[in-house]
């Protein structure tokens, strides 16, 4: 493990003993762009929060700390508790597929509940080559959520 990645769990380790959480954080694709850091605890539910919300405010604090202490290079890591975010990602991934074919048999708009960013982006991702769909985002804040219509 390089210096870098090394320093970033090690915050991320002090974050979770400040807060009173017993946990292994595990550091998974060690390229400053691609690191991943894990969060391994018996407590992920406190953890990961209603639909992740308490998650996506502990990766904030973890990237405001490292940033302070590497600088901007190091601020855009993953942080996730018990693999949660990659669960949800799939299953996000099976849901916009499925919606989008039913958007398509059906010809009516279909509208998602609100979503994270990341969460909209992953459904952006999967249905960007689909000619048959167009997918918005529209709302704001957290109201902000995807529609799937179908192309004319």
């Amino acid at each position: 493990m390089n210096n870098s990645t090394e320093t970033i769990k090690e915050i991320i380790e002090k974050l979770l003993e400040i807060m009173g959480f017993s946990a292994i954080v595990e550091m998974k694709n060690k390229e400053p762009e691609n690191i991943v850091a894990n969060i391994v605890s018996s407590e992920a539910s406190y953890l990961i929060g209603h639909k992740g919300s308490n998650l996506y405010a502990l990766q904030h604090l973890a990237r405001l700390a490292v940033s302070r202490k590497l600088g901007e290079n190091y601020k855009d890591f993953i942080l996730d508790v018990n693999g949660y975010r990659k669960d949800r990602a799939e299953i996000i991934k099976e849901l916009a597929l499925s919606k989008a074919e039913q958007a398509t048999r059906e010809k009516r708009d279909i509208i998602f509940q609100p979503m994270s960013p990341y969460e909209r982006r992953i459904v952006h991702v999967v249905l960007a080559d689909n000619r048959n769909i167009i997918c918005e985002s529209e709302g704001e804040g957290e109201e902000r959520h995807i529609v799937i219509k179908p192309a004319a």
